[in-house]
């Protein structure tokens, strides 16, 4: 007999669904069965015997197999052996991913407070990531009820896997049965369990029902959604293995979805463990209210114009009169006896004239003459023309760069001539000529 994937190794840990405390019978009780008729479905709803209601989680350790039937022991309680269904056994994991799911809803569950202690151990130890356990185990399976029948004809009960891949088929429904358009969303079965439309321990969709269905509002039916009023909440085992391609195509969308909020802290209802942790809660939160300051932006080339002129502020800018420069002080040296000893004028331009005003800082008065005058020598001028001339008449250098205006003097490497060259070159030229002569002789 092959070993059922979904069950625990043996002295693992798990968790197993009971019947609520204070309940006129006990013992275990399947989580994820339908009522077999609609009467008794009609006197759950009417007691709202759904949900935590009328079912508990309680913390075993799995022991073994025993034919049909497994064995686990109960840790708490009566910490007694006892023999369940398979499907009552749920992994330890998920089943700290129901106790979280209660925690974050505002039902008031008696017996949560029971196994409290149990989900802020394992917090503080770890963080529970329910994305991650959809896409590792549930992604390409379905956790659905006791008595699924697939195509075939095959019974499963509670797990199936792998989903089908093949996609719905374009066929008739046959009379008393609802055609199904799509699924619009999905519920993992700890979602489903704490949602006040569902209640089971199944996987749960959003169905919007085909024509001649579409445009009928189910708002008002125990499943029926406000935001989808054409579609209804259904457990997996009420849908065909038909829709299995829509199912993990629902189920992707819903990773998407967990996987962004559980980047972004997840529920701001989180579940506070201790006190050590509702004091960082409270610094978080108030961390939060505190708005970020607006960062400014970067600007580049400021228009100033507006606000500044001559480099100066234009409150702070005075214009003077004629009267004021004549009464401006002027004290820099002009004369050698009035510098420092050691200290003179730089040469050129030499010593300042009584009307220069070349070191006024207010720069007041008319516009003197920048161009350095001193420097001008009409004869010096010529003959450094007549010098630059002649040197680019030489033949040992060359003028480049006049297409780049940047001209400049290259030497030119030139073999040194050879007296003598002329000599030999008449040399040879008589050499051959005397052949050519000898040659015409002997023909």
């Amino acid at each position: 007999m092959a070993k059922n994937p979904w069950l625990p190794e043996p002295k693992a840990q798990c968790w197993v669904w009971f019947r609520p405390l204070g309940s006129e019978t006990s013992g275990p009780r399947d989580a994820a069965a339908l009522p077999h008729t609609s009467a008794a479905h009609e006197e759950r709803r009417r007691n709202g015997l759904w949900g935590h209601q009328a079912y508990r989680l309680a913390p075993a350790v799995f022991v073994g197999d025993a034919e049909d039937m497994v064995v686990v022991k109960e840790m708490r309680d009566s910490k007694a052996q006892l023999k369940v269904r398979p499907g009552l056994v749920l992994d330890y994991y998920e089943g700290l991913l129901v106790l979280e799911a209660l925690a974050l809803s505002d039902a008031q569950c008696p017996w949560f407070e029971h196994v409290k202690d149990i989900l802020e151990k394992e917090k503080l130890q770890r963080n529970l990531s329910p994305s991650l356990y959809v896409s590792k185990k549930l992604l390409t399976a379905a956790v659905t009820g006791p008595q699924f029948v697939t195509r075939e004809g095959q019974v499963v009960a509670h797990r199936r896997a792998p989903l089908r891949a093949d996609g719905p088929q374009e066929v008739e429904a046959p009379p008393g049965w609802y055609q199904v358009d799509r699924l619009l969303e999905y519920l993992p079965p700890w979602e489903a369990f704490v949602h006040p439309k569902c209640g089971l321990y199944q996987d749960y969709y959003l169905v919007q029902w085909a024509p001649p269905h579409a445009m009928d509002s189910y708002a008002d039916t125990p499943q029926g959604c406000e935001q989808f009023p054409h579609a209804t909440w259904e457990p997996d085992e009420c849908l065909p293995d038909e829709l299995d391609a829509l199912r993990i195509s629902a189920k992707k969308r819903w990773l998407e979805a967990q996987r962004e909020k559980e980047k972004d802290g997840g529920n701001p209802r989180k579940f506070v463990r201790s006190v050590g942790e509702e004091v960082k809660a409270d610094r978080k939160r108030l961390v939060e209210e505190v708005p970020a300051a607006r960062k400014l932006a970067k600007v580049y080339n400021l228009d100033l114009h507006r606000h500044m002129k001559h480099g100066l502020r234009e409150a702070l800018h005075t214009e003077l009169t004629e009267g004021d420069k004549h009464r401006i002080q002027t004290g820099w040296p002009k004369r050698q006896s009035e510098y420092p000893p050691s200290f003179g004028p730089a040469m050129p331009p030499g010593f300042c004239w009584d009307s220069c005003r070349c070191m006024e800082d207010w720069h007041t008065g008319p516009q003197t003459d920048e161009g350095k005058s001193w420097l001008d020598h009409v004869l010096r001028d010529q003959k450094l023309k007549a010098a630059i001339e002649s040197f680019k008449t030489q033949q040992f250098l060359q003028v480049r760069g006049k297409v780049t205006n940047q001209g400049y003097f290259q030497p030119l490497t030139v073999a040194p001539r050879d007296p003598r060259q002329e000599e030999r070159r008449l040399c040879q030229q008589a050499s051959r000529r005397t052949e050519a002569s000898s040659r015409e002789r002997r023909t």
